[in-house]
């Protein structure tokens, strides 16, 4: 049984994730809000191979795939660059993957 209890198989599968927000800058700890941009290219690495684990038919990257507020510090191309790096994790998908240009390509890159 899946987990919606039912027996009979899917028509097909696809992976999903959401606001991977990779930076190569430091972590920004904050009493309120903390990001952890040393971990998103690691834990996308991870998603993508768990993808592979699975027969899916594509895979689909809802945006925010750099952090542009960082990204935008003046620094160049750097946004391009660690979308480069993004990129190359997601080739090593079995299935397709799509991506949808959230805001942070969008400001920075688009």
């Amino acid at each position: 049984k899946n987990l919606m209890g039912s027996t009979q198989e899917p028509l097909f599968s696809f992976g999903l994730v959401a606001d991977i927000q990779y930076s190569s800058v430091p972590d920004v700890l904050g009493a309120t809000r903390s990001k952890y941009y040393s971990a998103a290219l690691s834990k996308f690495q991870e998603c993508v191979t768990t993808w592979n684990s699975f027969d899916l038919k594509f895979a689909v990257s809802l945006g925010d795939i750099v952090d542009g507020d960082r990204a935008r510090g003046g620094e160049g191309d750097l946004g391009a660059k660690e979308l480069e790096a993004v990129l190359a994790v997601a080739e090593q998908s079995k299935a397709r993957v799509f991506h949808v240009a959230g805001k942070r390509e969008e400001e920075k890159i688009l």
